[in-house]
Formats: C-alpha cells, sequence, structure tokens
C-alpha cells in the first residue's frame, strides 16, 4: 500500500507535465516567430539604411550576431568569411543560431569557389597566351554548345508539355528553408540545360504562382542572387510568372505531385505540377491540400512501385529529372537510374545515419 502510494506521488509532476506539453501549440508558436519580411526590403538595402529606419529591436539583433561572428573570428578564423552589407543584412534573415553557422560555411565555400574560379581563368589566359590556336578553339566551341542550348530551349517552349513548379509556399516558409528551395531552383538550370544535350526531348520548365509578385516573392529573390554570370536572371532557360497553374492549363489537365497521394502517377495523366516547398512536419500536407482545394488529382511518384526506397526526400531538380525520363520511357525501372544513390541504397543510407550518429 505505501510503495504504491510513493509510486503516484512521484509520478504526479511528470503527468501534469505531459500534458501541459501540446504539440500543436509548439508548432503554432514556432510558425509564429516566423519573419513577416526578409532583408533587403524596399527601404532598407544597405547597412546605412539599417541604421536610419531598423527598430531598436533589430539593430539589437545586429549587434547580437556581429558578437557571434566576432567570436567566430577570433576561434576559428579560417571559418569566418568576409562580409558585405548586403551579406549583413541576408544573415539577419536566420533565426536561429544553427542556421546562420550554415549560412556562414555557405558564404565560405561560395568564396572558395570564387578564389578558384579566378586562379582557373588566370590559368586559362597563361595557355592562351602561350598558344592562341587553343583559346579559339574553345571559344568556338562554347559558343557552339550555347547556340545548340538556346535553340533546343526555344523548341521545348513550342512543342513540348512542360513540368510547372510551384512557387506559392514563400509565405509558408522559414528564410532557410526559401534559401533552400532556391538552391533546388538553380540545381533546375542545370537539368534543362544538361536535357539540350541528351536523346530525349529538352525539358520545359515553368515557375508559376510567383505570389505577390515575381519581385516579391522571397524564393525568387534568394533565385536571383544565386543565379550571376550565364545562368543571369534575363537568361534562364526556364520560364517565370506570376501567373497561377489554374490560369494556364484547366485543372484537369494537371496532376500535383506529392508522396501524400495515394495513387501512383502515369505520364499520360496530364501535366506534373511540383510544389517548391521543403517537406518539414509543419508543412508536408500543404501540396496536397492546395491540389484538392483547386480540384486537381494528386498523384505520388512509382518510385517505390516495384522495389524498395530508403530516403524519399528529393529535391525539385531531382522530381523533375526522375519525371523527364519517366515520361520519355513509361518505365519506373530506368526512371530509378536518375535517383540519388541515398535514395535507392541500403548501404549508401546506413552509412549517412552513422555519420549523423557521430555527430550527434
Amino acid at each position: 500500500m505505501w510503495f504504491s502510494r510513493i509510486l503516484r506521488r512521484s509520478d504526479g509532476p511528470h503527468r501534469t507535465l505531459r500534458r501541459s506539453f501540446s504539440l500543436t501549440t509548439f508548432l503554432h508558436e514556432t510558425i509564429s516567430n516566423k519573419r513577416s519580411f526578409y532583408y533587403p526590403t524596399e527601404q532598407i538595402k544597405n547597412l546605412g539604411d539599417f541604421r536610419k529606419f531598423a527598430s531598436p529591436e533589430e539593430k539589437q539583433h545586429l549587434e547580437r550576431i556581429t558578437s557571434e561572428y566576432y567570436a567566430i573570428c577570433k576561434r576559428q578564423p579560417e571559418n569566418a568569411p568576409e562580409m558585405s552589407d548586403e551579406d549583413w543584412l541576408i544573415h539577419m534573415n536566420y533565426e536561429t543560431k544553427l542556421g546562420r553557422a550554415s549560412h556562414l560555411n555557405l558564404m565560405r565555400s561560395k568564396q572558395n569557389r570564387k578564389a578558384a574560379s579566378k586562379q582557373k581563368l588566370a590559368d586559362k589566359s597563361v595557355v592562351a597566351k602561350e598558344d592562341p590556336k587553343v583559346s579559339h578553339q574553345f571559344t568556338m566551341s562554347m559558343a557552339k554548345q550555347k547556340l545548340i542550348l538556346r535553340n533546343r530551349v526555344a523548341q521545348a517552349m513550342m512543342l513540348e508539355e512542360p513540368i510547372l513548379i510551384d512557387l506559392g509556399f514563400a509565405s509558408s516558409m522559414f528564410y532557410n528553408e526559401i534559401t533552400d528551395v532556391a538552391r533546388h531552383l538553380v540545381q533546375t538550370l542545370g537539368s534543362v540545360n544538361k536535357s539540350a544535350f541528351e536523346p530525349w526531348p529538352t525539358l520545359r520548365v515553368i515557375f508559376c504562382n510567383a505570389k505577390p509578385s515575381i519581385e516579391e516573392n522571397e524564393i525568387i529573390k534568394v533565385f536571383r542572387r544565386l543565379t550571376v554570370g550565364e545562368n543571369s536572371f534575363d537568361k534562364l532557360p526556364v520560364t517565370i510568372t506570376e501567373s497561377s497553374y489554374l490560369d494556364l492549363y484547366k485543372a484537369r489537365e494537371l496532376v500535383y505531385l506529392t508522396q501524400d497521394a495515394d495513387i501512383y502517377y502515369h505520364p499520360t495523366e496530364g501535366i506534373p505540377i511540383i510544389g517548391a516547398i521543403i517537406n518539414k512536419t509543419t508543412k508536408d500536407k500543404l501540396p496536397i491540400q492546395r491540389a484538392l482545394n483547386d480540384d486537381i488529382k494528386v498523384r505520388k511518384l512509382p518510385i517505390d512501385l516495384n522495389e524498395k526506397v530508403y530516403d524519399t526526400k528529393m529535391t525539385v531538380a531531382h522530381v523533375i529529372e526522375y519525371v523527364s525520363m519517366l515520361r520519355f520511357t513509361w518505365d519506373p525501372s530506368k526512371a530509378r537510374t536518375t535517383l540519388q544513390n541515398r535514395i535507392v541504397s541500403p548501404h549508401q543510407n546506413s552509412d549517412i545515419h552513422k555519420k549523423c550518429g557521430q555527430q550527434d
């Protein structure tokens, strides 16, 4: 008797804690902390504007992340990249210390790539001076490839059925998620360019539903910063529009691809739509909810139709490559060859989990 009383008494506080914790409330509070705007804004484009117009709370936030950055400089100088005014404004968009550390790592690797690219150009100029004939042949071959690429992309825009990328989820994501999506869209450009030199039809990709506008859509803002040089925003091999997919095509002609669907997708069912969103716990139902509200068919990719998969996380670029191969061959087994090793290989997947476990 006395032993059971002690157990009940000791278990009381734990029961109270379990009742007081609500996952729904926790997720709601997490989402409500998301910024309503991201730097740079229309009013604040550099640190000078920031000092004039920013709120005292935002200035305190800048001081906090500045001291955090200088602490990294002292502790690990090799991990502290150079920061411009624009870099500082972008750095402020990351809500967590982990997110800011990830952004610094990204900037450092980007600066290293720029330095390596400059060195490569310098080496090429030395070779060109030594042998002008080699430089001329290289320039001619590059110009020919660009001409072929432009012609085939233009033909695809007139003749091929598109793959639609829905950009309408920007307001439902945090800045680090938006950045990841923008990187995936940059990878999409590589997939389109690569398809122009493959034996199957060149990809025709449309970025649609850029709300509230192309200039104001947060995904496009980051995407625009990431597309430089030959992939500059004005030379993209894709179409970007504010129009909804329902403005472009009838609902019965469309199929929304999401792993939350129950039926497998077949290329004859319609034009595929891919949601530009990172699949997190709080958002993984948004694409299927939008499709059902718009009265559009929902389907999932047949990646596990014949064989087991070990990871269902795919970037937009990988989904596009998979769908392109599936539409060309109608064979899920051949389309499966476009997937990453971590998705189809148990050994690759287990190695990743081991590394994650070691880091934890």
